[in-house]
């Protein structure tokens, strides 16, 4: 059998059961922590490779998203209740995620939260209801956002 050779990797994340990476050619890869090893999950581990080109990874308790050059969002999980992101996102520029809950901005600098109750209020946004859940949203040019398990911080252009 042929041996894949190694790629450096540039970028990783972790979240609560998995680790994710990107390498020098913005190839993705899904690991998962056991008691015993690190290994890969066949199908998250697929999932990942069949992403294509990433720019970026983040993970929460149950799930790995990957960013991809186009501003599209994979989402891989393996628990069926785990948050699921809005299905109008549109293209987004940044990612982040802690525990259950999602963080993004995108093209156009505007700020997007999912996942466990945002926990904020209709005074610095609104939430909306959609098929996929409830999320916040907030107009502006925003360069990044970024999330804890309870709290989020923005960097504004």
């Amino acid at each position: 059998a042929t041996k894949t050779p190694w790629r450096p990797f540039v970028h990783l994340s972790v979240g609560a059961k998995y680790i994710m990476a990107l390498d020098d050619q913005a190839t993705a890869s899904v690991f998962i922590q056991t008691a015993t090893q690190v290994g890969t999950p066949r199908q998250q581990g697929a999932l990942a490779t069949a992403a294509g080109a990433c720019i970026s990874a983040t993970g929460g308790a149950s799930m790995a998203h990957f960013l991809k050059i186009d501003g599209t969002l994979v989402n891989i999980t393996s628990n069926p209740r785990a948050p699921k992101p809005p299905t109008s996102l549109g293209r987004l520029a940044t990612v982040s995620a802690a525990y259950d809950r999602f963080a993004a901005t995108d093209a156009n600098g505007n700020v997007i939260i999912w996942g466990r109750k945002t926990g904020i209020t209709t005074k610095y946004g609104f939430e909306r209801k959609t098929d996929s859940g409830q999320y916040w949203y907030r107009s502006g040019k925003y360069l990044k956002v970024v999330c804890g398990e309870s709290h989020y911080v923005a960097i504004k252009r």
